[in-house]
């Protein structure tokens, strides 16, 4: 049996590979395109019925809105502790996230922002007690695993690189950051 299925192989090998040929050719040409068909968002992939389901559901419910694809964290460090020019570099890159000079791609992904000054009542969290680190978290309507949300790392890092005054480092973190840098 395998000698005959060897003969037949071996005499029609031409037809055999230009047929493997026909078949990627095809699957390049018509098959659907994995970025535009696969998801990036987890949710997507939990039951209706789960916990987390029902309490992102009641969240959207109680606040229309107010929840967000995805988030990141810009993080703002001095060693020996933030000054106040620092400080006000933090507001500033916080209005211009929300702002019109911003770029398209972070206007269009910014669903808000949470700053100490902002959110008063997460300051212990935002702040690090020794004054050397203030955190900003930036929600949004994008999913950072992908195209779009590496746009958007890919603006603040450029924005941190001109604008950050010396001595401050400027840092994109958290899902954006991570799922930036491992892409």
């Amino acid at each position: 049996m395998f000698e005959r299925l060897g003969s037949l192989t071996y005499r029609f090998r031409f037809l055999i590979v230009l047929a493997w040929v026909a078949a990627a050719a095809w699957s390049v040409l018509f098959a659907p395109s994995l970025a535009a068909e696969g998801m990036t968002d987890q949710t997507a992939f939990l039951p209706r019925g789960t916990a987390s389901m029902e309490a992102h559901d009641a969240l959207e419910r109680a606040f229309p809105g107010s929840t967000s694809v995805s988030s990141t964290q810009l993080v703002f460090a001095r060693d020996g502790g933030l000054t106040e020019a620092d400080h006000a570099y933090v507001g500033e890159v916080a209005a211009w996230l929300q702002g019109d000079e911003a770029p398209e791609v972070i206007r269009e992904a910014v669903a808000g922002v949470e700053t100490a000054d902002s959110r008063p009542e997460l300051a212990s969290l935002l702040r690090s007690e020794d004054g050397e680190r203030e955190m900003v978290n930036v929600n949004l309507d994008v999913v950072m695993a992908g195209s779009a949300g590496d746009a958007v790392v890919g603006a603040l890092r450029e924005h941190f690189a001109a604008t950050a005054p010396d001595g401050l480092a400027a840092h994109v973190t958290g899902a954006g950051g991570i799922g930036s840098d491992y892409l």
